[in-house]
């Protein structure tokens, strides 16, 4: 009797929840995580007001105002684990802020919205944790009905619908590299009403083609990399007010770069951390590469700056970029545009290869930056060996299917062009395969006209064909139990710590014939013993190169790795260094700059940099060098070096002291800093909302964020970062 009374006061409850929902005109949906127990997420709302807020499970509360630009903590228990479909309603009149919660603040446990109307949301900001999947059409959302958003921030999305007269400011579409069949947006990503846009940052999207910012006049910032086929930025050179752009690592052709103004000089401008380029195929017609369009160059007060091709390299193997340099025999110039011989295609043992790849080399005056870079950049296109002009066009059927767990998609390379499965198309094609996958699932494999191919962590690859073809995907489900690790290594050194991050960040040790979960992206240290360096990495048996002491490898399967060391042709010494309180010292290696720890050993030849970061109201006392004092570590004004850098020719110790700043030293009450804590990048002293960008050594921006919010970097590898902001660079160590 009391379970029945209990069974229909709950129901009562629902339904009244349920009324009291129906009661939001512009509501917000948040989709919650089957089986959690807690939801989290900050929240704002227009000063003096509060909103309505329904957790889904028959309770209600009002979210009061916090009082601070930095909003409040929503947060919620559950009396039992929710059910598929549980939603939280938010009564979105008065909400101006929805974000991700702090690492300390607790678990979002959101996988994505529902219905979003919002008439004064200004800050949307879901770009690490949430993965999008909720929605009622998974990974696409529509804030069409938010006419006052001025910051939005996502990942792991393939569409997005922004308001019309929008007044965004700031955009900032990403993907986690460490999960790799995470959604990504799709096609051309027109952005051309968004007028009032000042920065955007689109990453690691691997199905992005092209982004339209035609009729945008107030862009500032633009960090658009890591996009593998983009290849057309729509409107790029209309763009005026540029000062910071970062386009590394997708496949444009330098056509595609911004003019340099006043505002936008060539070191405003990084391009040339991607080795290849990849010409789009529409510019390869039979045995003709076009780069006419290359050709001229004309800058923003209208002078003209010709192309030059210095350096043209074939190669046979399509598997393996262009380095053996072209013959006069092999191609014929026009005007920017090269014709192939049969001779390009010769092969060793005389045969001719059925395509080709061909590297081409451009120089342009005025992209000196990119023409110094011209040893490692290259436009790489694919030829076919076609046959001659006049014979007919031959037609072949492409069918494809895929197993339980995914859907396999299949496009034309060369326009992006969706096929139906028995559809025919002229030969040769190139075509990309897609498996969209869903979730507890990953590809098992391949067969392409039944020869199996492709494994597991192929989820999209080019392939080219010649006649009918048929290609079966087939996907198996993700095992709960993950993929036994197994390590070892050979005499000289050994592998002292294997790790990956958890869907929440923490890092967790994998033990020696251990399991992590499918498509864990797991680190594997080396240390060297005295006398030895890491050779390379063996990897299922594949040799991979060795990249300091460190590999990443997604696992896809029971994977085996074994780290192989060689004797060292030169001496290594011994790396000690200590600091006294009031500040921290960090070293780096010079020749990867990988963060290193006391005690370590370090060739001889090798500069080790040594990087202080007083605590505040702290300066630099001393520098020791084997405990003498170094009174040259000292700026133009006689200040102590925050930097030094010391060769390696022996064992070496630095140590440092710091001291308290005297009043006049002291910069002001204000105290400006940037330091790491608890897995955040923080910064200090400054007015809200002030742009900070987090750096790579190498110089890639891996996260745009603003004073008032702290950057997650916990899934960032250990080591240096620059973090700029307000105008100055500062050194962290995570």
């Amino acid at each position: 009797m009391r379970h029945l009374f209990y069974s229909c006061m709950m129901s009562v409850l629902t339904l009244f929840s349920l009324w009291a929902q129906s009661d939001i005109t512009t509501p917000v949906e948040l989709v919650v995580t089957t089986g959690s127990r807690q939801v989290t997420f900050k929240y704002n709302v227009l000063r003096g007001t509060s909103a309505q807020i329904h957790w889904g499970d028959g309770t209600s509360e009002t979210l009061k105002d916090p009082g601070s630009n930095y909003g409040g903590v929503a947060k919620h228990t559950y009396t039992s684990e929710t059910a598929k479909g549980t939603k939280v309603t938010i009564d979105g009149v008065n909400l101006t802020l929805l974000a991700e919660p702090y690492f300390s603040d607790g678990p979002l446990n959101v996988l994505g919205f529902g219905r979003i109307e919002s008439p004064s949301l200004a800050v949307f900001d879901f770009s690490y944790v949430c993965t999008m999947e909720g929605n009622t059409t998974p990974h696409v959302l529509d804030v069409r009905l938010c006419p006052q958003l001025k910051q939005l921030k996502l990942n792991s999305i393939k569409s997005i619908t922004l308001p019309e007269n929008s007044r965004l400011e700031s955009l900032e579409i990403t993907k986690n590299i460490l999960a790799p069949m995470a959604s990504s947006l799709e096609g051309v990503l027109d952005l051309s009403e968004q007028k009032n846009l000042k920065s955007v940052r689109i990453s690691n999207q691997d199905k992005l083609m092209g982004i339209n910012l035609e009729g945008l006049s107030r862009v500032e910032e633009m960090l658009i990399y890591n996009n593998a086929l983009l290849r057309e930025l729509r409107g790029i050179k209309g763009l005026e007010t540029l000062k910071n752009v970062n386009l590394s690592g997708n496949s444009l052709t330098y056509d595609q770069l911004p003019l340099f103004t006043d505002l936008l000089s060539e070191g405003d401008v990084n391009y040339d951390q991607s080795a290849v380029v990849v010409l789009d195929p529409k510019h390869v017609d039979g045995r003709k590469v076009n780069l006419s369009f290359l050709l001229q160059v004309q800058d923003a007060k209208g002078q003209s700056y010709t192309t030059t091709f210095p350096n043209v390299k074939i190669s046979t193997d399509v598997t393996k970029m262009p380095v053996e340099l072209a013959n006069p025999n092999q191609y014929t110039y026009a005007d920017g545009v090269f014709t192939l011989s049969d001779e390009a295609f010769k092969k060793n043992d005389g045969t001719l290869a059925d395509a080709i790849l061909v590297g081409i080399e451009p120089k342009n005056a005025y992209y000196p930056h990119y023409a110094m870079a011209a040893q490692t950049n290259q436009v790489v296109a694919k030829v076919q060996r076609v046959k001659a002009s006049g014979d007919d066009i031959n037609m072949a059927t492409v069918r494809f299917s895929g197993t339980v767990g995914g859907k396999l998609s299949v496009s034309l390379a060369k326009t992006g062009e969706d096929l139906v499965s028995g559809d025919k198309v002229n030969i040769p094609a190139e075509l990309g395969v897609f498996s969209d996958l869903e979730k507890g699932y990953q590809v098992d494999y391949y067969e392409v006209n039944g020869v199996r191919t492709h494994e597991a962590d192929q989820y999209f690859f080019f392939l080219k064909i010649e006649g009918d073809t048929e290609i079966v995907a087939h996907y198996k489900q993700i095992p709960t139990e993950g993929y036994r690790v197994k390590f070892n290594s050979t005499e000289g050194g050994v592998i002292e710590k294997v790790y990956y991050y958890d869907g929440e960040g923490t890092a967790r040790d994998v033990q020696q014939g251990g399991c992590v979960p499918a498509a864990s992206c797991v680190t594997f240290r080396s240390k060297a013993d005295a006398g030895y360096e890491l050779d390379y990495w063996l990897v299922n048996g594949v040799r991979e190169p060795a990249d300091g002491d460190l590999l990443l490898h997604e696992v896809y399967r029971d994977t085996e790795v074994q780290a192989v060391f060689k004797s060292l042709s030169v001496g290594q010494y011994k790396v000690n260094f200590t600091y006294g309180p009031g500040g921290y010292l960090a070293a780096r290696r010079s020749t990867d700059q990988k963060v290193i720890g006391p005690g370590t050993l370090v060739k001889e030849g090798v500069t080790v940099y040594f990087v202080a970061t007083p605590d505040p109201i702290f300066k630099v006392d001393k520098w020791y060098l084997d405990e003498e004092e170094q009174t040259s570590w000292v700026d133009a004004e006689g200040h102590q070096l925050l930097e030094v850098g010391v060769l390696v020719k022996k064992d070496i110790n630095v140590r440092i002291s710091f001291c308290k700043a005297n009043a006049t030293e002291t910069i002001d009450p204000e105290y400006r800093r940037v330091f790491v804590k608890e897995g955040m990048i923080w910064a200090e002293g400054f007015a809200p909302n002030v742009s900070m960008q987090i750096y790579s050594l190498s110089g890639e921006c891996l996260a745009t964020t603003t004073t008032d919010q702290a950057y997650n970097c916990i899934s960032l590898p250990r080591g240096l970062y620059l973090v700029k902001v307000a105008g100055r660079t500062y050194k962290v160590v995570w």
